[in-house]
């Protein structure tokens, strides 16, 4: 038998309730589930690493993502948030199953966001390579003007993807499944994700250095995260 750990802040339970018995609103309880049957949903999972960690301590997980290629040992839940039949079968799936899903993570790719496009790069250029030029500006997070070619392809593209993962953000929080969106801290997905949204959905925002769990990844990452306690994340910076 499981339940998630209500959010515990100074004045939290009303006088007379004890933290074993009270939860408060809008967190979800899980009463009467083995471990196992409880799911975390890991969307764009990539090398599904979550998903294995979650299967490790004894809890169900599904990974999604529109391809498997990068995923080892691991069967990945094909389905592309690009497609709107495919947002709504995964739709549909999460409602009928979201009394056992506990939290879906989120990590949606941001390389149309990256502000590594525009840096110099003379070597690529000498050689007569494209050097990929910004897409994306803090004024202007959905696109720049003036976007052409394959280059306004890539920003819609990813918008759609970007707009569909608020959606399924939006669909988890009205059925009390926790979420959190992770995005490195630097890309323009910050101005995208991190601010109204995060606001709109009564988040708040976590900064932690990625070295502190994965050991050649210096940059810290962005996260917003809603219903949800993580518990040793905390890191010096």
């Amino acid at each position: 038998m499981v339940q998630q750990e209500p959010v515990s802040t100074p004045g939290a339970f009303p006088q007379g309730k004890e933290h074993s018995s009270w939860t408060p609103k809008g967190v979800k309880r899980l009463d009467g589930f083995r471990l196992d049957e409880v799911m975390v949903l890991e969307i764009f999972a990539g090398t599904a690493r979550l998903s294995r960690a979650i299967r490790d301590v004894g809890m169900s997980a599904m990974a999604v993502d529109k391809d498997s290629q990068r995923a080892q040992s691991v069967h990945i839940a094909t389905y592309d948030l690009n497609e709107p039949d495919q947002v709504a079968a995964l739709s549909d799936f999460i409602v009928k199953h979201s009394h056992i899903i506990l939290w879906a993570h989120f990590a949606p790719s941001c390389g149309t966001a990256s502000r590594a496009r525009g840096r110099p790069l003379p070597k690529l250029a000498k050689m007569g390579i494209k050097v990929p030029q910004p897409l994306r500006s803090d004024s202007q997070p959905m696109g720049m003007d003036g976007l052409s070619g394959l280059d306004k392809i890539k920003a819609e593209c990813a918008n759609i993807t970007y707009e569909n993962t608020c959606e399924l953000m939006r669909l988890c929080i009205k059925l009390g499944i926790a979420v959190s969106l992770e995005n490195p801290r630097t890309p323009f997905l910050e101005g995208t994700f991190g601010g109204s949204f995060s606001l709109e959905i009564g988040g708040y925002n976590t900064i932690f250095d990625n070295c502190c769990h994965v050991a050649h990844a210096k940059r810290p990452l962005h996260g917003v995260r809603c219903g949800l306690v993580y518990k040793s994340c905390c890191a010096m910076r």
